[in-house]
């Protein structure tokens, strides 16, 4: 339309994995972003990126015969993530592992294991295979007081591990048949084994009564379409993952089958959650035995061939690409869960339609809201002011049409009683807001780092986080030689990752307290920008 305008564009996920594309230079080169995006986490990521490089955003977004647009100015207005719409009613847990009565649950439950399972898997295996003391460490800290979590973390890791050693067609077979073998077939029997079909509550009442279905395990049958379709959809999503060529026909994948012995079905002792009130932990009596046996197999396993880690790919689920084998992955996992639980099936296309929890998009929809947020951009080209500018929300099928004042940023303000911190809180910069930074444009040790907040905010800083990682913290106090080093250094050995090639800034948190007419306040801090080189 519009033969002047140049565009570059990118077929790239939004986020953290693809930072050294979109870097410090892009974000700073960034006039205005205009967010069009498909899900809450890519919207969210993107408003705390504008907020931090003070850009502004122009967010918009339909859903069927609804839309809606919002003002994103640095400064003058609220960001994205300020305002959030009610939470979306859940599937209780119980219910998705052990108990589902609907292809809905089936489908959720596939969706949560490809992340669990693909998504997950993958990018622990590449972490472990970088580094894999550092790993363990840090994730055996992390889950500690998880076992029922940890276990399979690391069972998963091993997995793929093993697999990375020497990656093969019969090695990702093996791997599947298992899975399957796992899934459909030993989970159900422990199932069963904890609540046999006539087990009864401890009021006397049969366990398995409506909504609860008592399931059947599914033994391996290699000439099943359903069974065919997991088989050929997972080996695919592995060969992506390992590097290895995709497998458009079954037959050779089909000629290693017979040759694969699957684990057999062992008892064992397990706590598993009745119903959503139930507040047990769900473990099973071995896990720590488990753990510690995991532990010192991963130690053993290392790569000969470190080039092999090169070859492995992160796993991120894509509904809309036809050719990655995922929708057929999902369709399969719910078909066969919904064939234990004696659930009616459905095809791929319903199954993608709720996976992706897809609503129909309408033209009339997506040129209203496009009309909206262009008469914002333009007010915002033309100088006008905040005041003039309006937030939309639209509803064609009421129709429903409103128009409202973008909201001021919220403030951070000095209370008299914060009830997490128990005591009297002092906002520091004075009413920071989303868009506020502590920005320090120098290398500093950790002594040098203390210094300035008591010098400049009369604060004695009590711990410094980078993420979920404490980099400091002043009980128990920290060895004398950790003051002369530099803050990047104890970033690198408490975060266990090295700095970002791409990045110049790390961001950190910083907590601690100062003294106001004799009473202890707490600083709440705005968020520290701290730039670890030139």
């Amino acid at each position: 339309m519009n033969k002047a305008s140049k565009f570059k564009s990118y077929a790239l996920r939004v986020g953290q994995q693809n930072e050294p594309i979109f870097n410090d230079q892009f974000w700073d080169g960034l006039d205005i972003a205009i967010n069009a995006v498909d899900n809450v986490h890519a919207r969210k990521y993107i408003d705390n990126q504008c907020c931090y490089y003070g850009k502004p955003l122009f967010e918009s977004g339909t859903l069927g015969t609804k839309c809606n647009s919002q003002l994103i100015l640095p400064n003058k207005t609220q960001s994205y993530s300020e305002s959030q719409d009610p939470p979306e009613e859940s599937i209780p847990l119980c219910t998705l592992k052990n108990f589902p009565y609907q292809i809905e649950h089936t489908i959720q439950w596939a969706r949560d294991y490809f992340a669990g399972f693909f998504e997950d898997g993958s990018q622990d295996c590449i972490k472990y295979l970088e580094n894999p003391e550092n790993y363990l460490k840090r994730i055996l800290n992390e889950l500690k007081t998880q076992p029922g979590v940890l276990r399979p973390k690391l069972e998963s890791v091993k997995k793929f591990t093993e697999v990375a050693k020497k990656p093969s067609l019969h090695s990702i077979v093996t791997l599947t048949k298992n899975m399957f073998q796992d899934i459909f077939c030993n989970q159900i029997k422990q199932l069963l084994y904890c609540f046999p079909p006539d087990h009864r509550t401890s009021e006397g009442q049969l366990f398995w009564t409506n909504p609860k279905r008592p399931p059947t395990p599914i033994e391996f049958d290699q000439n099943d379409p359903l069974h065919q379709l997991f088989i050929h959809s997972a080996v695919n999503i592995f060969s992506q993952i390992f590097g290895l060529p995709k497998q458009d026909k079954f037959d050779e994948i089909a000629k290693i089958l017979p040759t694969v012995q699957v684990q057999q079905y062992v008892p064992k002792q397990m706590q598993i959650k009745e119903n959503e009130k139930d507040q047990k932990e769900e473990k099973s009596e071995d896990d720590e035995t488990q753990i510690q046996a995991l532990t010192q197999e991963l130690e053993k396993l290392t790569l000969e061939n470190k080039e092999v880690t090169k070859q492995l790919q992160e796993c991120a689920f894509e509904k809309d690409d036809p050719t990655n084998w995922h929708i057929e992955f999902l369709s399969a996992v719910s078909n066969l869960r919904a064939r234990n639980y004696k659930i009616p099936e459905v095809q791929p296309f319903q199954v993608k339609l709720i996976a992706g929890k897809i609503i129909p998009a309408l033209a009339t929809t997506t040129a209203m809201i496009v009309g909206a947020v262009g008469l914002e951009i333009f007010k915002y080209i033309l100088k006008k002011d905040v005041t003039k500018m309006r937030n939309a929300f639209i509803n064609l099928a009421l129709p429903l049409f409103l128009f409202s004042e973008p909201l001021p940023p919220g403030e951070h303000l000095d209370q008299e009683y914060n009830v997490l911190l128990l005591g009297p809180t002092k906002a520091i910069p004075e009413k920071w807001t989303a868009w506020d930074r502590i920005t320090i444009n120098q290398q500093m040790t950790l002594g040098q780092f203390l210094d300035f907040f008591k010098e400049k905010y009369q604060v004695t800083v009590s711990s410094i986080t980078f993420d979920k990682y404490i980099i400091y913290n002043n009980f128990p106090q920290p060895p004398q030689e950790n003051f002369e080093k530099d803050l990047s250094v104890l970033f690198v050995q408490n975060a266990f990752q090295q700095l970002p090639a791409h990045r110049i800034y790390l961001d950190f948190g910083v907590s601690g307290e100062l003294t106001i007419n004799g009473v202890e306040v707490s600083a709440d801090f705005a968020p520290v920008k701290y730039q670890y080189k030139k």
